[in-house]
């Protein structure tokens, strides 16, 4: 028996580091769990990955109350509603800001930027009279600015994020600014040996001469910061003529230049809120980039249950005036089912998993891209349409395209899908693009398989996936019909991914003579409605070079009836719950969970002399040899303000207190689980004396046989916290399962279960 005097109440979550001593002092995997704080999805490669795209860009910087809450949590939370962004399509660069001395972001934050392909920066900031006695020692030598430096990138290596944003918000002894410029120098040296493709990014604080006086410009007062870093983010208390001398200034590095845009509207350019379009107009008309500050105003006031559609106004006029969305499918394996990293409710293959709110941004996937107006194809006339087919423009004024939004009432996986709404005459296709793509197809093609489903009310309505193709070498053809998604003259070829086949089609050139056979096809049909649909695409076609997709779309395609009403502008044509692309070849290779094991073990009783030594670890000798490793000896981490309580179906009363037990573990998986999953979802069910410990099923779901939904884990590891269990059980059974799924390839025979017995 080992008697404990902090046994390990909270569940792990991430910190920023508060003094120099922490951040000189700091070594990976130092403290408990810091596995867990790790990202564990990779920023996908990008075509130059030394050099950020030749154009102006948006960073966006997070503030929200000084961060740290609810998004810390690298196992989740229960609050469903807290702060999240889906507009990853928009931004370039995003920047988690805290106060403290140094912020390493959260991993559900780089997990969820990563997944749509944007960098994460964490900050490093100085302020205030201790700032400035930071600096002097920080900075009173090269040496000891390199020190620092070094800590800096190997704290951004080791959580996955890439780069800084500097802030050194005070003054600074002026003999030390040729320090401050070398620790820049060499900080942004060292991450791009590290983490290539980092950035390093300067904000307009203190001056040259060591004066705390921002400059709202380039100048000579911090050029020599802005020289040695890759980026400067400009204050925000700018005028209208400010940006084209900054970018006189900044010449041929006019788009490292990020005018700075206070969302909360303090002394900035336009005002901010809902005008923050208004700065970055001015800054991109002079070729210049754009950083906004604090857009979590939308969740900070006004009604709270009303934030996400204020976000989506918020959105909706920075993508009115900013560049068209980057291609965001650019290499494989790609998966979205549109989960936005919360929901108040889980599922899986349509049905209902758990009821219980949640929130983990590891959790997001892929978002869309729905900003460009939708196409028609007329299947009669071959005849494609950027514009509302006159039959709807004599019946409604104005009419809306086809349009595609997020729904959180159910989902085919995970917490939300893709909503379809518009008006499609009958006997009309309408899409509407959802990504933007770059990807050459390979060989020996490409796996796609897409989930839908159509209520049969109003109007029967079936789905289908366009995919945009275009030769790799040019063909000779007709130039295309003017569009926001082709180039004029370049040759394009739609492949329409529809429910009993593949119909390939063109603009441009005539493509009855390819054979669609070379085009394999499968149905599988799942409850609630759900429909998943498998092809596979060809990497090239007869007599044209290879294939690169350019762009995916969803298409509504309704009945032709006569007679039929004209839909209605509100009218719901369908879900989609997930799509998949993958090489054909990658189809077979289906991870697989081989193992759980138990450690950190802690069986606990709830009462108020806890803390004095009544709690027990189980010995090794008590475990199971192989699922159960030897108990750590690390201490317990400081408690955080905010602790998940576990949600269970057998929950007792915490009122009596006589009846019920906590327990604590950890669980791991082998860390050669990989391939195409990045989360896992850990259910568990309790063996008391009464019941039998036969061997059960993993569930999919929660079902009659006592599992319960525990939570998720985005890495090899998940602490359970406190979860409460009547004093009658005699074992806890745990069980991971996939929880990310591509192209329905990996089901439950590949979890796995294990028995922790109560000693």
């Amino acid at each position: 028996m080992v008697h404990v005097q902090d046994p390990w109440k909270a569940p792990p979550a991430a910190a920023p580091l508060k003094s120099l001593h922490e951040l000189l002092s700091w070594q990976a995997n130092s403290q408990p769990f810091d596995s867990l704080l790790k990202a564990t999805v990779p920023l996908p490669k990008a075509k130059s990955p030394d050099h950020q795209p030749d154009r102006p860009r948006l960073l966006v910087c997070h503030d929200l109350h000084g961060n740290y809450h609810s998004d810390a949590l690298p196992q989740g939370d229960q609050d469903s509603d807290y702060y999240r962004l889906t507009q990853w399509s928009s931004i370039d660069t995003f920047v988690y800001f805290s106060h403290a001395l140094v912020a390493p972001p959260p991993p559900g934050w780089i997990n969820a930027a990563h997944s749509n392909a944007v960098p994460v920066l964490g900050t490093f900031i100085t302020e205030h009279e201790s700032g400035s006695l930071l600096c002097e020692l920080l900075l009173w030598t090269e040496q000891s600015a390199e020190a620092a430096a070094m800590q800096l990138a190997q704290i951004a290596s080791y959580y996955g994020f890439d780069g800084w944003l500097l802030n050194i918000e005070n003054p600074v002894l002026q003999r030390l600014i040729p320090n401050l410029v070398h620790f820049i120098r060499v900080l942004r040296k060292v991450m791009h040996e590290m983490v290539p493709g980092s950035q390093v990014v300067w904000y307009d604080a203190v001056t040259t001469e060591g004066i705390l006086e921002w400059q709202d410009t380039v100048n000579d007062l911090n050029l020599p910061f802005f020289k040695a870093a890759d980026a400067i983010f400009i204050n925000y208390t700018w005028k209208e003529d400010t940006p084209a001398q900054a970018a006189a200034v900044a010449g041929v590095r006019k788009h490292d230049v990020y005018m700075g845009v206070d969302v909360f509207g303090r002394n900035t350019y336009g005002g901010g809120g809902m005008t923050c379009d208004v700065a970055l107009t001015a800054a991109r008309s002079a070729g210049l980039s754009a950083a906004l500050f604090a857009p979590a105003w939308v969740w900070e006031v006004g009604n709270q249950p009303d934030w996400l559609q204020r976000q989506q106004q918020f959105w909706d006029k920075i993508e009115a005036c900013w560049e068209a969305p980057r291609a965001l499918v650019c290499q494989l394996p790609f998966s979205t089912c549109f989960d936005q990293g919360a929901g108040s409710a889980r599922f899986s293959e349509g049905e209902l998993q758990s009821q219980q709110p949640w929130y983990n941004l590891s959790c997001q996937s892929p978002q869309p891209t729905v900003r460009l107006p939708s196409t028609r194809f007329d299947p009669f006339t071959g005849r494609f349409q950027t514009q509302l087919s006159d039959q709807l423009s004599d019946h409604l004024s104005n009419p809306p395209p086809l349009v595609a939004s997020l729904c959180n009432d159910f989902a085919f996986r995970s917490g939300s899908c893709l909503q379809i709404k518009g008006n499609v005459a009958p006997g009309v296709s309408a899409s509407v693009e959802i990504f933007t793509a770059d990807l050459l197809i390979p060989e020996p093609g490409l796996y796609v398989s897409f989930t839908y489903k159509a209520p049969a009310q109003p109007t029967p309505t079936h789905m289908e996936l366009w995919c945009w193709m275009e030769p790799s070498i040019a063909v000779t053809a007709p130039a295309c019909a003017a569009s926001s998604r082709h180039t004029q003259g370049t040759a394009h070829i739609l492949a329409m991914l529809q429910p009993h086949g593949v119909c390939l089609v063109s603009p441009d050139v005539d493509t009855s003579h390819i054979p669609v056979e070379q085009c394999e096809e499968r149905t599988v049909q799942h409850s609630n409605g759900w429909l998943t649909l498998y092809y596979r695409l060809p990497s090239h076609l007869p007599d044209f070079a290879h294939l690169t997709l350019r762009s995916i779309e969803v298409a509504a395609v309704t009945p032709v009836k006569p007679d039929a009403a004209i839909i209605s502008a509100d009218n719901c044509l369908g879900y989609v719950g997930q799509i998949d692309l993958t090489e054909w070849e990658s189809v077979i290779q289906v991870p697989s969970i081989s193992a759980i094991t138990f450690s950190d073990v802690i069986w606990t009783a709830p009462s108020t002399n806890a803390d004095s030594g009544e709690e027990r670890h189980a010995s090794a000798s008590e475990q199971d040899p192989v699922d159960a490793p030897s108990v750590l000896g690390t201490k317990a981490p400081e408690e955080v303000s905010q602790q998940v309580q576990t949600d269970t179906a057998a929950s007792v009363s915490s009122t009596d207190k006589s009846k019920v037990i906590w327990l604590y573990v950890t669980l791991g998986f082998p860390p050669d689980v990989v391939g195409t999953v990045s989360n896992f979802e850990v259910f568990y069910r309790l063996v008391d004396s009464a019941s039998s410990k036969a061997d059960l099923p993993v569930p999919m779901s929660n079902d009659d046989q006592g599992w319960t939904w525990l939570g998720i884990a985005s890495a090899h590891q998940f602490r359970v916290t406190q979860l409460e269990i009547p004093v009658s059980v005699t074992a806890v059974e745990f069980a991971v399962q996939a929880a990310d799924v591509l192209g329905k390839l990996v089901l439950f025979q590949n979890a796995t279960k294990a028995m922790l017995d109560r000693p």
